[in-house]
């Protein structure tokens, strides 16, 4: 019967090792092969222990032993010398080996720990067993011979006080004994608690036989008031299945092109974040800054712990002691926010050790940009508690962003351009980009929301910038003349729809360095004025000085943005504060909101360059399919080809892209006979097409612009193109025409074709502008037809 108990209590401690140590520590990340087959040899061995074991009695003889034990002869040879030379601890064994095995596999600090501690256990307790019992067959031959030696030497109660010393010590040293001693701690609050109580209630009624009158009776202790728990708020959470939400085909085709969020684990680490509170707690006592944190907002980069001083400490005493937690926490930087609003706490935003990426994917199908009827709202990122940041272009109504290299400038940008490109067809949102860089923008080519192929030389910019102010003041005059006072309004009211205009430049300080008064002047006059026209400027640099970001052009540009910069005045510049010299980079920034006026802390939304590339490329091919239809047979088929042989930046922008003639050759040669098309109308169907349609007030503008070339003199009557003459028998041969068919055809940047247009006009050769619509030729030679 004692055989059974022990065997019973042995496989309960075997199962109970087990499941606690796998729940607890987890599988170690340094999976190898050589630690996983020890751990399965010790794990049989522990399993034919048991089995050997589970019918094995040390009162009964050796015949009936070898009968019944289920491991065979070999079963009861192992289990009488094991239980001879241990005696009950033989028992144990399996445990013992099974803990071993579990050090190679699982996360222990060093895998021989679990080693370690089984041989010391099986060595020492049968000798404390042996000591105590003085019975041979409880603690085997081994606890029996070395206990009555070493007896001798320290005595009975001598020895068991080493004994007891040397088994319980290598226990806490190798194992996790913190839950331990929270047990003890525990006990000890609960006893220390309940005394206090009991003598608080005693020195009550002591004192209140003093008292004569009710009136003169004050509270000499209070009851300890109960500590609160820490509220710990994780909003990270799995993301849904945009099929569900969405039922236009392009919109989820559109999607299927993004990457799909990695599944992240929901909740919080409990552990982590109650270490973290215990040390920052310590570290701001340690400078005499007594209080304690209240709340904590797990986010997907940081943690926000919300730290509750005592009364009379200064909020600027912690502000100052950023630098010190980082050290403490060991974190790349900590942020300590000022007065969190609507609570008596102080923010200290702490780095997580895995950071969790936002996806633009994840964003784009939240509920509320979904519904959201405005074509310009994009998604931002995401802020610290894990909420959607969600705004409206229109209502900014500009955008002014700062970061170094790396910081998560670009990916921004491209971020927003993907929200509209999602959300508005070209008729609703056209674009004008200015990128002196030349990669960055230069992929957005393709898209139909491009008024023009994207600007790359700085004095181009400083023209688009003039003209654009002149389309500021077409559309004021008509907007007077129907009686409205916005976009919104008079695209209710008119027939014919006006489009927002988004102008993205990419690199400001390139600009300002080409002509800063002239530049900063176009920009003031527009961000002052063009919001109600739907005229609306995002502004990207490097460098957030203040002779490239000046005070007059801040003031016009309430929305902001900064991204980690290198230093204090760099972030005072952009965003009138310190802190975002401290930020994490990669998409880690700092939001100004639209009419709000506070600095928010949030994570941009990540895109790639190739998803990017993706969404233009999907842009492009449905645009294709309806700007061939009525050229090729099977135009869907064209579109797909082109896009293939990535012949997109030759038909949009081909001035600005070597190489195009024979790239279009090459694939005329190919193609035509597939797509049944004869060679020179494929050609001139690939060289001449008028890809980004002007806006309505691009064709006036040919007229109101001053009549200024690229260097700025102005034009003689007699001073034609050299050009003129190749554009003039090119232009007889069409009946109508317009300035982006002698750019795309003559492959000129689009100031140079302006002006060999207004040189044709003067000469009577073509009519003047009508609008969007191509100019009239009034000397057509049809014989060339």
């Amino acid at each position: 019967m004692l055989s059974k108990i022990f065997f019973l209590v042995s496989v309960i401690i075997y199962l109970f090792i087990v499941i606690f140590q796998f729940k607890k520590r987890g599988l170690s990340q340094d999976k190898k092969l050589s630690n996983y087959i020890i751990f399965i040899f010790l794990f049989l061995i522990s399993l034919f222990l048991f089995i050997s074991f589970y019918n094995y009695d040390f009162h009964q003889y050796q015949s009936i032993n070898r009968e019944k034990n289920l491991g065979g002869i070999a079963g009861y040879f192992i289990a009488e010398k094991t239980f001879g030379f241990l005696g009950v601890l033989a028992f144990f064994l399996p445990t013992f080996l099974l803990y071993s095995g579990l050090g190679l596999i699982l996360n222990f600090r060093k895998i021989f720990f679990p080693s370690i501690l089984s041989i010391t256990q099986i060595a020492l307790i049968p000798i404390l067993v042996g000591n105590i019992t003085n019975n041979p067959e409880i603690s085997g031959v081994w606890g029996d011979k070395l206990s009555s030696k070493l007896s001798t030497f320290f005595g009975n109660i001598g020895l068991t006080l080493i004994l007891s010393f040397l088994i319980i010590i290598p226990t806490l040293l190798l194992t996790n004994p913190e839950y331990i001693f929270e047990f003890v701690s525990k006990i000890h609050q609960k006893i220390s608690k309940k005394k206090e109580e009991e003598t608080t209630e005693e020195n009550d009624i002591e004192l209140s036989e003093g008292y004569k009158n009710e009136d003169d009776r004050k509270p000499v202790s209070e009851k300890k008031k109960k500590k609160k728990k820490v509220s710990i708020t994780s909003q990270l959470k799995q993301n849904i299945d945009y099929r569900d939400l969405l039922n236009d085909q392009f919109k989820k085709e559109f999607l299927d092109y993004l990457e799909d969020p990695p599944k992240i684990k929901e909740g919080a680490d409990e552990e982590e974040i109650k270490q973290n509170i215990k040390i920052l707690e310590e570290k701001l006592k340690y400078f005499s800054v007594e209080g304690k944190v209240v709340n904590v907002n797990v986010g997907p980069v940081i943690t926000t712990y919300e730290f509750e001083p005592a009364p009379g400490i200064k909020v600027n005493k912690i502000t100052s002691l950023s630098d010190d937690l980082a050290l403490a926490m060991k974190a790349k930087s900590i942020r300590v926010l000022g007065h969190i609003p609507g609570k008596s706490a102080v923010g200290i935003e702490i780095p997580n050790r895995k950071r969790v990426t936002v996806f633009l994917k994840g964003l784009l199908t939240e509920k509320e940009f979904l519904e959201s009827s405005d074509p310009t709202t994009v998604v931002m990122g995401r802020d610290t508690e894990n909420n959607p940041i969600i705004a409206q272009i229109s209502s900014m109504p500009h955008l002014l962003i700062a970061g170094t290299t790396g910081s998560g400038k670009s990916v921004c940008i491209n971020g927003i351009i993907a929200s509209i490109l999602f959300k508005a067809q070209p008729e609703e949102v056209r674009f004008l980009m200015v990128d002196p860089k030349r990669i960055e923008l230069s992929i957005y080519n393709g898209i139909p929301h491009l008024e023009r192929p994207v600007i790359t030389d700085a004095k181009e910019a400083v023209l688009m910038l003039k003209e654009l102010a002149e389309w500021m003041d077409l559309r004021y005059k008509a907007f007077a003349k129907l009686g409205v006072r916005d976009i919104v309004e008079y695209n209710r009211k008119s027939d014919k729809k006006k489009p927002y205009i988004i102008v993205i430049i990419d690199e400001m300080a390139d600009l300002m360095m080409t002509g800063s008064k002239e530049i900063e002047t176009h920009i003031i006059r527009l961000a002052q004025m063009s919001r109600a026209v739907g005229i609306h400027l995002i502004l990207a640099t490097q460098r957030p000085s203040v002779n490239i970001i000046t005070g007059s052009i801040k003031a016009n540009f309430p929305v902001r943005i900064s991204f980690k910069v290198p230093s204090k005045a760099d972030s005072k510049t952009i965003i009138d504060t310190s802190g975002a010299e401290k930020l994490l980079g990669k998409g880690d920034m700092l939001y100004i909101p639209p009419q709000k006026g506070i600095t928010v802390r949030a994570h941009g939304a990540f895109i790639k360059t190739e998803e990017a590339t993706n969404i233009v490329n999907l842009w492009a091919e449905t645009y294709m399919k309806k700007l061939f239809e009525n050229e090729v047979k099977d135009s869907a088929k064209l579109s797909k080809l082109i896009i293939e042989n990535e012949l997109i930046q030759c038909i949009t922008n081909p001035s600005n892209t070597p190489g195009c003639e024979y790239r279009i050759d090459e694939f005329v040669q190919q193609y035509s006979d597939e797509l049944e098309i004869e060679k020179e109308k494929l050609t001139q169907l690939l060289t001449r097409i008028v890809y980004h349609m002007p806006i309505e007030e691009s064709g006036y503008t040919e007229n109101i612009r001053n009549a200024k070339n690229l260097d700025g003199n102005v034009e003689g009557e007699n001073e034609l193109d050299p050009l003129f003459e190749q554009v003039k028998e090119f232009v007889s041969k069409h009946k109508e025409i317009s300035t982006s068919m002698i750019q795309s055809y003559f492959k000129l940047g689009y100031p140079r074709a302006a002006k060999i247009t207004r040189q044709l006009e003067k000469n009577r050769i073509i009519g003047p502008a009508n609008g969007s619509k191509p100019r009239k030729v009034l000397v057509y030679d049809d014989k060339d037809s």
